[in-house]
């Protein structure tokens, strides 16, 4: 009886192995089919599973030979997102691409570009911020964790009752300057890679606080200016075309 079983066994795993095999070589078909049957411009595709109509249609189309033989259920196409280009007028006595007037007019690298490049932060400035502000940050946490224990000595050692509204407003005050000194450890580092700083950073602190700040005004500015030209590019498409 056990080695009837087990060649009931041994047949069901042959069968169940011999579909699988039969099913994968079926997709690997018709996958390569529509790799043939797929033109140049498709950028990207994915291949659902065929139901009932896709499959009379297919063999319809078969009958009649005017389309592949392989038919998909839907093909996904993805494109890029068109995006308005600033306008931007070139220097008098010069084309776009920086060189005389006989040259071609093309840009050799975009402004958005420059300023991207430009404004990456080096790394020797994130370790300097990163420092600072362990000293900055750090320090008054660590105060702030430690005011507990040093009341708790000062009232069983040598009997010293601090009320609690004064440990309450000496925690959260040195929690506060924790919480400054991380901006502080950013600002106050420079910004400039070759150019180390004071020791307190101070004057760092101040220069870099106006450029945020005037950075920050460009970047809304530049924002209405973009509203503005979009807004305007809009009215100019909507318009209605006048009958002659």
């Amino acid at each position: 009886m056990s080695e009837h079983k087990r060649h009931v066994k041994s047949m069901l795993l042959r069968e169940a192995r011999e579909r699988v095999g039969s099913a994968f070589v079926l997709q690997a078909q018709l996958l390569s089919r529509w790799v043939q049957c797929s033109g140049d411009g498709v950028t990207r595709a994915r291949v659902q599973p065929l139901d009932t109509r896709a499959l009379g249609a297919r063999r319809r189309n078969r009958q009649n030979g005017t389309h592949c033989h392989f038919a998909i259920r839907r093909l996904y196409m993805q494109k890029k997102p068109k995006t308005k280009a600033r306008r931007r007028s070139a220097p008098a006595g010069r084309v776009k691409d920086g060189t005389e007037a006989d040259g071609a007019p093309q840009w050799t690298s975009p402004p958005e570009a420059l300023e991207h490049t430009s404004s990456a932060l080096p790394l020797v400035v994130a370790e300097r911020m990163q420092r600072r502000m362990v000293v900055f940050a750090g320090v008054p946490f660590l105060l702030g964790l430690s005011a507990f224990g040093v009341f708790f000595f000062l009232k069983y050692r040598y009997d010293v009752v601090v009320i609690p509204p004064v440990v309450g407003y000496a925690t959260l005050g040195l929690f506060g300057v924790s919480l400054f000194g991380l901006t502080y450890g950013i600002m106050s580092a420079s910004w400039d890679a070759g150019r180390r700083g004071s020791l307190l950073g101070w004057d760092e602190a101040q220069r870099n606080l106006l450029n945020t700040i005037d950075a920050f005004w460009r970047a809304r500015s530049r924002e209405r200016l973009d509203d503005l030209d979009s807004t305007k590019d809009d009215a100019h498409t909507e318009r209605p075309r006048r009958k002659p």
